[in-house]
């Protein structure tokens, strides 16, 4: 993929929309980047290969493959790479924009982690939708996007080590013993306290967990609905679908057709030889 980036001209039609975006990359190779002044935009950029370092709010942090670091328009903030580092990412705007990040309690910047082909899809197809002008389409797009990366970033200091652990094996078999041994306690209590922090139970996050990195499959033609089930853990395909429509509202077929992905039957036929 060429390295490639596009700033969009803030015209009036734009500027109605509630979030836009300002400018956006789904293949950058990084450089030091200086801001005393932060820059003119909100930003979220996900780490897709090597490492770099990000500076912000006095502190100094390392950016590995699967992480994001965000900051908000006009916050001071360093970074660059340790070798070649190569990200994606999106910085945008909107009257709406400082709202939504309220409503996540995302404060000036903010760390963590966030799977790379989900991210690196939507933000390939926000660089699409701009660049044609469709920038509803990438105003909705950019939304889903920083719903996906934020939704699960409330409070989870005292859960990370569980969160971690389903994110390095939501392909396997996870039982709830398994998650309350991390943290030391019986299952009983570990679903009280998990509930109370993330307001939701353990395999109910766990599902949503394994329903969003089944998007990144299904944005992509060359794997089938059964086959996406599989590599994101769900034992049968009856389940992958129910749970998919339960979360997300609608079919994994009618999801697929939203964002004009079709299976790629040649591909699939190969793939059963």
């Amino acid at each position: 993929m060429e390295k490639r980036v596009l700033f969009n001209i803030k015209s009036e039609k734009i500027l109605h929309l509630p979030v836009f975006v300002e400018s956006v990359s789904d293949d950058w190779l990084e450089v030091p980047i200086e801001r005393e002044n932060g820059y003119p935009a909100h930003q979220i950029s996900v780490c897709l290969d090597g490492k770099g370092i990000f500076e912000a709010g006095g502190s100094v942090y390392e950016i590995n493959p699967g992480d994001f670091f965000f900051f908000r328009k006009d916050f001071p903030h360093n970074y660059f790479p340790c070798g070649k580092w190569k990200t994606c990412w999106v910085a945008f705007d909107g009257d709406g924009a400082a709202s939504m990040l309220d409503y996540f309690e995302i404060g000036n910047f903010q760390i963590g982690t966030a799977p790379i082909p989900i991210c690196q899809n939507l933000i390939t197809l926000i660089y699409d939708n701009a660049e044609k002008e469709n920038h509803f389409k990438a105003s909705f797009l950019l939304q889903e996007l920083l719903f996906s990366v934020f939704e699960n970033s409330l409070k989870t200091s005292r859960l990370q080590p569980v969160i971690d652990y389903i994110k390095k094996n939501y392909q396997k078999d996870i039982q709830l013993e398994d998650l309350a041994d991390i943290l030391g306690t019986r299952p009983s209590y570990f679903c009280r306290i998990f509930k109370k922090e993330l307001k939701m139970t353990p395999f109910e996050y766990v599902n949503q967990y394994r329903i969003n990195i089944s998007k990144a499959y299904l944005l992509n033609p060359d794997f089938t609905v059964k086959q996406t089930a599989q590599l994101c853990g769900f034992k049968s395909l009856e389940y992958f679908c129910s749970v998919f429509k339960k979360i997300e509202g609608c079919s994994s077929t009618d999801f697929r057709r939203r964002h004009g992905v079709s299976e790629n039957p040649q591909k699939n036929q190969q793939n059963q030889i």
